[in-house]
């Protein structure tokens, strides 16, 4: 691992806090979407706007699902910042770019473990 690497990913109290902060209100945020996903079936109506239910029905089963996932990765990463393990690959153990947690503070990998057998 090479200086500017260490340097990229070194984080202040001040700027964990902060993104302990946002990873906390992005938390609240799929909690209160998600509960928002469970459609009810129309209480009356044709074809059509049972096939429309069915259909709303299909796509928030699909996003539930993806913000549960987005959820306990969150959870996860909040977790991590605590233990002080925040910025470090899960998989390799080297530093995670500054950069890359800027754009996605959820990531727990470094690009290299992400796409491996792609340059760097």
């Amino acid at each position: 691992m090479d200086t500017m690497d260490t340097m990229d990913a070194s984080w202040t109290p001040g700027e964990l806090a902060n993104v302990r902060k946002a990873l906390c209100n992005a938390e609240l945020d799929l909690r209160l979407r998600m509960q928002r996903y469970q459609t009810p079936p129309p209480e009356c109506g044709d074809d059509a706007d049972l096939a429309d239910w069915a259909s709303r029905a299909e796509f928030d089963s699909l996003s539930l699902e993806r913000d549960r996932v987005l959820l306990e990765q969150t959870e996860h990463v909040i977790d991590l910042i605590d233990q002080g393990l925040y910025g470090r690959c899960e998989t390799c153990g080297s530093t995670i770019p500054r950069q890359r947690l800027l754009a996605y503070p959820q990531a727990t990998l470094c690009l290299a473990c992400v796409h491996p057998g792609r340059p760097a």
